[in-house]
């Protein structure tokens, strides 16, 4: 074996390739459960998250707000809630500049679940607050700002004189005053999960109607698209019963003036014995246009799920959502992203996951203005027991850790051997030691390194699989490293 002298007393500046991160993958959370259910990107380039949180705040859960910057480092975090269970389900960037949250709460009535409505402004300060109930327990799922300057969000409502849970419809205005709310279902389980204003002024929603199983994640109900004017009267309701089991959970209107909307379908007919991730096309009257159905990868195929679609920049579509999780359960899945054309057809696919028995879910995806895409949801990847709330940063093609090398003045205090069975790294000069994550060629943190020492030599691999590699100082320059592990 041929040995490099290395002078560890001194540090050099040198010229030498930088490797910059494109993307990124990041959790944030506690010793409990945390959860984010939605992101925007700021005009700073940074994100705005909101979920729920058990691991901070005052009450068993907490609505929470998280502010990080473009590379998703925290800059600031705010809880909301009292003594009991509050969470922020879905929000939306308001023309003045601010956010519309709508999410639900426990703690007003010490145990009755209302709709809470809630705007800050971009520092996460409370401009105000309202809460909302229609029968004896409410929740809010989605929210859109109107026209008018007023807000229209949906979810469900259950009466336990008749034990019936309903698709709620609210409209407010500018000040989360209610103007009307309308109920729509049968005496078995219907909720709304998304809703948009539409361009005649009305509004279009999709849930779930006909279920049996009154739980957040619902069996054997039917997609449901449901279009009301814009003071809730019904014009059309459309029920897709071809299938064994559907659900709708995000919606959007295409410039044809019809629909698009993603969610899951059960057909043993079609092949499907699991939900498949579905795409469904209609026309302005909710008419079929045409239905996309795509499997998860084999070796992972239970339930395939999507969760949010919006349209991105070329014209196409990209849905996030949950790949291979146990039936009927949705858990130890991992996070599915697809890209597909206006016509609903592949372009890319990209699963993100730790591992198989580790639980992933991407709830929320956008379109940043790099054209890559950032996606929320959760990730069990902690170890904690619950999961923490997740961040995934990608490319426009889906990749999560692109690469560039820029010449550049760097420090090389420390140095690694690029390629072998395992990677001996060097360092020195270090007053605070040496600490670096490992990342795999998917982005997912899989290691990390530590020394307090001020200078040392750290042998890492044993137990890894042979693979690229990136070793990223997270303390003094953070600089990046590429290696390789082979057998």
């Amino acid at each position: 074996m041929k040995k490099f002298p290395i002078n560890l007393a001194l540090t050099i500046l040198a010229v030498a390739p930088s490797i910059t991160n494109a993307g990124w993958w990041r959790t944030y959370g506690g010793d409990d459960s945390d959860i984010g259910y939605g992101v925007q990107q700021t005009t700073d380039g940074g994100y705005i998250v909101i979920g729920r949180t058990r691991s901070f705040g005052g009450g068993d859960c907490d609505l929470w707000i998280l502010k990080v910057d473009a590379n998703g480092d925290t800059l600031w975090t705010k809880t909301y809630g009292g003594k009991y269970w509050d969470e922020g389900h879905a929000l939306e960037e308001t023309t003045d500049g601010n956010y519309i949250i709508v999410g639900s709460t426990t703690s007003v009535t010490d145990s009755t679940g209302r709709i809470q409505l809630l705007k800050i402004d971009k520092d996460g300060e409370s401009l105000w607050s309202n809460t909302y109930t229609c029968g004896d327990w409410s929740r809010g799922l989605s929210v859109a700002e109107a026209s008018d300057g007023g807000y229209i969000l949906t979810g469900w409502t259950w009466t336990e004189a008749t034990e019936e849970y309903d698709l709620l419809l609210l409209k407010t205005d500018d000040k989360g005053d209610s103007v009307w709310a309308r109920i729509y279902g049968n005496e078995l389980y219907d909720w709304g999960q998304s809703v948009q204003q539409t361009t005649d002024g009305g509004y279009i929603v999709t849930g779930v109607r006909n279920s049996e199983y009154q739980q957040e994640y619902v069996l054997n109900g039917n997609l449901w698209l449901l279009k009301t004017n814009a003071t809730g009267d019904i014009e059309w309701s459309n029920i897709y019963n071809d299938f064994q089991e559907s659900h709708g959970y995000s919606v959007l209107q295409t410039s044809d003036s019809g629909y698009i909307l993603t969610g899951a379908i059960r057909d043993p007919d079609l092949g499907t014995k699991f939900l498949d991730l579905c795409l469904l096309k209609t026309d302005g009257q909710g008419n079929t246009q045409w239905t996309k159905i795509y499997k998860g990868e084999p070796i992972f195929h239970f339930d395939d799920v999507g969760f949010c679609i919006r349209k991105s920049s070329d014209g196409g579509y990209i849905i996030s959502g949950v790949m291979g999780a146990v039936e009927n359960s949705w858990y130890d899945g991992d996070v599915w992203l697809l890209k597909t054309d206006e016509n609903g057809d592949t372009m890319w696919t990209r699963r993100y996951g730790y591992d198989k028995d580790r639980d992933d879910r991407g709830f929320w995806v956008e379109q940043t203005s790099d054209g890559g895409y950032i996606v929320c949801g959760m990730s069990d990847y902690s170890d904690n027991g619950w999961g923490d709330l997740l961040l995934i940063k990608t490319e426009a093609d889906g990749d999560t850790l692109a690469l560039t090398e820029n010449p550049a003045a760097v420090s090389v205090d420390w140095q690694v051997t690029p390629i072998g069975s395992q990677i001996v790294l060097r360092f020195s000069d270090r007053a605070q030691g040496f600490h670096a994550a490992i990342f795999n060629a998917s982005g997912q943190k899989v290691d990390e390194l530590h020394s307090d020492l001020q200078a040392s030599t750290i042998t890492w691999g044993r137990g890894m699989s042979p693979g690229v590699y990136f070793i990223k100082e997270v303390k003094g320059n953070g600089e990046t490293r590429k290696v390789v592990l082979v057998k």
